[in-house]
């Protein structure tokens, strides 16, 4: 698979239902039944922009004193995670880490890529690889690595502001350059035991940054944490940093507010959770499609430039009627086509008729 654009075409032919009124007196009105299906007028859909299989996953992992045991976690189950992206042969992803450490502190061993130099830069750690992608050679490994970002930031941790300057210039045209994609969805994944302490930050001022991104198209952002939730206690091992007044409330509500989930910091089940959150993202950037009309089930063809994607749960896709939408198959493989090909959907569109 490359990196390049897929986005999707999505062609639907479309039919004016012809009503017939009985040409004799005292007859009864009859009423429309559903008919079959024919070839019409053939149109161009806007659904066929939100399916986009480009994802940028940003990780903002906490680096503060408490954190050593829960990046060390991070690190071990991270390949779960990247099990689960890559289950969706079509999904192209930019991977990337950043820490909450934003306050211009000085940090050993920053420069040399051993730890997170923080402020918003992504972490290239010693291999100088700031983000990977399904092409990047040992990119599993070195995405490991990296996640040990080290425990001697920042004690005020900020999680807004890191996102901000990551994704602003000047970082995203010179340290960050190559991360971050216009045209693919945003996944920015929080990882700590505190709540945000952006300095005149909230998440409303988050929400108001990432969307304007996507030019205030909701579905394009996605947000995650490994957190300690409200009202969870805490015990042994695991404590809310800065005492349990310290509720992720604006987290929480940054997560809630752009459709995704988070789970407990403190859990035993770390890398499960990681591959839920991973199989999340997959589901909603590069499985479905949803259809702007009902089709004839025995008319949809799918192609994609030369090839022929076939009806495959797992190689090709499947009608998902409840939905009224195309689900592509986890093996699901595209082949190389010239640069500007787009995935072509045909099908024939409901009409009525008189009995």
């Amino acid at each position: 698979m490359t990196s390049k654009t897929k986005s999707l075409t999505l062609i639907s032919r479309s039919l004016v239902a012809a009503l017939a009124l009985t040409a004799f007196a005292g007859c009864a009105e009859e009423s429309p039944k559903l008919k079959g299906f024919q070839s019409a007028e053939k149109i161009t859909t806007t659904e066929a922009a939100n399916f986009n299989p480009k994802v940028d996953i940003l990780f903002v992992i906490d680096d503060s004193g408490s954190m050593g045991t829960q990046q060390a976690s991070l690190a071990a189950n991270i390949p779960k995670f990247i099990a689960e992206i890559e289950k969706s042969s079509i999904l192209d992803y930019h991977i990337g880490l950043t820490t909450s450490s934003f306050d211009g502190y000085s940090r050993s061993g920053c420069s040399s890529g051993t730890y997170a130099c923080g402020g918003g830069v992504l972490h290239g750690g010693v291999s100088k690889t700031p983000f990977v992608t399904r092409k990047t050679p040992n990119g599993l490994k070195i995405l490991a690595e990296n996640m040990i970002v080290g425990t001697s930031g920042s004690a005020t941790e900020r999680f807004f502001a890191p996102v901000v300057a990551a994704l602003s210039a000047p970082l995203v045209n010179t340290d960050n350059a190559g991360f971050y994609r216009q045209d693919a969805t945003l996944v920015v994944i929080f990882i700590t035991d505190a709540e945000d302490q952006s300095n005149n930050m909230k998440a409303a001022d988050y929400l108001k940054f990432v969307w304007g991104l996507k030019n205030d198209d909701t579905k394009k952002v996605l947000t995650y944490g490994a957190i300690i939730p409200v009202g969870r206690a805490t015990g042994p091992g695991c404590y809310r940093d800065d005492g349990d007044s310290a509720q992720p409330i604006e987290l929480t509500e940054a997560i809630v507010k752009t459709n995704g989930s988070f789970f407990d910091l403190c859990g035993s089940d770390y890398g499960t959770e990681l591959g839920l959150v991973a199989s999340d993202v997959a589901q909603k950037v590069s499985k479905v499609l949803y259809l702007n009309r009902a089709p004839d089930p025995k008319s949809i063809t799918v192609r994609y430039g030369t090839q022929v994607i076939p009806e495959d749960r797992l190689k090709g896709w499947w009608l998902d009627i409840r939905r009224n939408a195309l689900v592509f198959g986890d093996e699901l493989e595209l082949t190389v086509q010239p640069e500007g090909t787009n995935l072509e959907v045909n099908f024939n569109a409901a009409g009525y008729e008189m009995k």
